[in-house]
């Protein structure tokens, strides 16, 4: 008989598991104002300054960069 009594809790479980988790209602999209204008000149051609930069020949493996940057 203790199968019996279980079967109710069974049923009750399934239908809060499976029952209550139908599809959920679409979402409205958000309104689609005028796009802000951001202060990064995206897209555009930027030309840099010449900056000096300090070149040494040498020789080094990823396993002992670092080691050989301090070294320099």
């Amino acid at each position: 008989m203790p199968a019996r009594r279980q079967v109710p809790l069974v049923l009750a479980l399934l239908v809060m598991l499976f029952g209550w988790a139908g599809p959920s209602p679409a979402q409205t999209a958000p309104e689609a104002g005028t796009p802000a204008q951001s202060a990064e000149a995206f897209g555009e051609e930027v030309t840099l300054a010449e900056k000096t930069i300090v070149f040494l020949k040498g020789h080094a493996t990823w396993d002992n960069a670092f080691e050989t940057l301090v070294d320099a």
